[in-house]
């Protein structure tokens, strides 16, 4: 079994209305020459979390930092610097995933930490600082990780709030489309 310690948080590089997913990040990999998908789990868009390689298997997203970590990918992110903030970025349900999938790998590997690609590489990826957007959240996601019931009741409310946002959204778009 891998002895995880470490969360790295990656973008596809993909602008903000090409919906991919899990199918097409493997066959951009499988383009590479590569064995599959490096990153072990994608969030879509629209927030849905897609499993890519197995977590018990090494990944291939990070150079020398693959051995003992997990990949997640977050679709979107074209264009982006190192220093810009996640919500420029990626949305309210994309983040909520996130968070949820930190904390559940969080129970899973109680001393792991979480990072950004761009901490290992010269690139912006994932397109925010990963410190500057964790360090708020984590005494946050450190008690509901010890709490089961707390964190469900978090996640459910976060999930509604995402689900109003969307709404609100769409209905910003759609009076958008009409004034031309």
């Amino acid at each position: 079994m891998r002895t995880i310690n470490q969360i790295i948080i990656h973008c596809s590089a993909t602008p903000p209305d090409m919906d991919i997913g899990m199918l097409e990040i493997n066959e951009w990999h499988l383009d590479r020459g590569w064995s599959g998908i490096g990153y072990h789990w994608v969030i879509r868009r629209d927030g849905t979390l897609e499993r890519g390689r197995n977590e018990k298997n090494q990944g291939a997203h990070v150079r020398g930092h693959n051995k003992n970590s997990i990949g997640i990918c977050l679709v979107g992110g074209k264009g982006s610097k190192h220093n810009d903030y996640a919500s420029d970025h990626y949305n309210p349900a994309q983040l909520g995933t996130l968070l949820e999938l930190i904390n559940t790998k969080m129970h899973e590997y109680p001393d792991v930490t979480i990072h950004g690609h761009n901490e290992f590489s010269s690139k912006a990826c994932p397109g925010f600082n990963v410190s500057d957007w964790w360090g708020p959240v984590k005494p946050a996601a450190s008690e509901m990780a010890n709490t089961s019931d707390v964190f469900d009741t978090c996640m459910r409310e976060i999930k509604s709030i995402q689900l109003q946002l969307a709404t609100v959204h769409n209905r910003l778009l759609d009076e958008q489309h009409r004034r031309g």
